[in-house]
């Protein structure tokens, strides 16, 4: 059964001994040691060191029971792997059904390089515009990518911009109401939050070219090369799924430009677009439903923005 509490998510582990016998099932060698990474909202995600010097990842679905997202994530990595247009992990293990977990998971390797996040904080303004860049073109490089046989079965059929719309909407209302019975953000901001999505929300319709989204681009889900700045790993497909490829800088744009917008130009520059006026007003319908979404998860404000960088944001749709 999926943990659905979050406190309780969070202090879900793996034993060693389990990891063991995980390991043998999966014919790897035996861990000397497991420890649990600090990120992931639906995934518990473990670091192993094995007794052949190997290091390795476990990602274990405990809130949400996703055997087709990791049926997915597997068959996108391993299109990536053929076609080398990605860096990607070069082997992965799924057990779809329950043996020594209860949940489904996965083993996977773990990419050389450094956290994105991590790496980040000891960059000079230079190097972190450099970052940037690869970041901006290793995501234009996947919107690029065509849907190959094999993975188009692990997708639903792309979304046309009124079933984009109208979803997006979906999700955007129901984050409203569970933030009203939380009641933890005053009045003011709740209703300009509504009014905004009301007014705006049609350019959402605008006609787009389908692309495959990796849905959760961030920092803390790239491995980078300290010596070259270079995308070393691109981790953590559990959000994939097809629509407009700009929407994508979602969360760059929430973490790292809303407070420094300056930041935005080295990345854009690397994706190879400038996006249009209606582009922007829907990648920040998108910014807004994702901050809101965010809240609620965490019944509070994010490290990286509070309820008045996002007040600022929607006030900023209608400028």
């Amino acid at each position: 059964m999926p943990i659905t509490n979050f406190r309780q998510f969070q202090a879900f582990r793996v034993s060693l001994q389990t990891a063991a016998q995980l390991c043998e099932l999966h014919h790897l060698a035996a861990p000397t040691s497991i420890r649990r990474l600090g990120r992931g909202e639906v995934n518990a995600v473990f670091d192993l060191t094995l007794e052949d010097s190997q290091c390795i990842i476990l990602k274990v679905g405990v809130r949400d029971q996703g055997v087709e997202k990791l049926q997915r994530e597997q068959a996108l990595v391993h299109r990536f792997q053929q076609t080398g247009e990605l860096p990607v992990p070069q082997w992965t293990k799924v057990a779809l059904t329950p043996n020594m977990l209860p949940h489904p998971h996965m083993f996977m390797e773990k990419i050389g390089g450094r956290d994105g996040d991590t790496l980040w904080a000891n960059l000079d303004e230079g190097q972190r515009r450099q970052v940037l860049r690869n970041c901006g073109a290793t995501l234009h490089t996947l919107h690029q990518a065509a849907l190959s046989e094999t993975v188009r079965p692990h997708f639903a059929p792309p979304p046309t911009p009124a079933q984009w719309a109208q979803e997006l909407t979906e999700a955007f209302q129901g984050a409203l109401a569970n933030l009203r019975s939380q009641s933890w953000i005053g009045q003011g901001p709740m209703k300009t939050f509504a009014s905004v999505w009301d007014e705006y929300c049609g350019v959402l319709a605008h006609p787009f070219e389908a692309a495959i989204l990796h849905g959760d681009f961030q920092l803390h889900n790239l491995r980078l090369d300290s010596s070259t700045l270079a995308v070393a790993g691109l981790l953590d497909w559990d959000n994939a799924c097809l629509g407009p490829g700009f929407t994508d800088a979602r969360d760059f744009e929430l973490n790292l430009f809303l407070t420094n917008p300056k930041l935005a130009l080295p990345f854009w520059e690397g994706y190879g677009k400038a996006l249009t006026q209606d582009e922007h007003v829907r990648l920040k319908l998108t910014m807004l439903n994702r901050a809101l979404q965010l809240f609620v998860a965490y019944q509070g404000p994010m490290d990286n923005y509070n309820v008045a960088a996002i007040e600022k944001l929607a006030r900023s749709i209608a400028q």
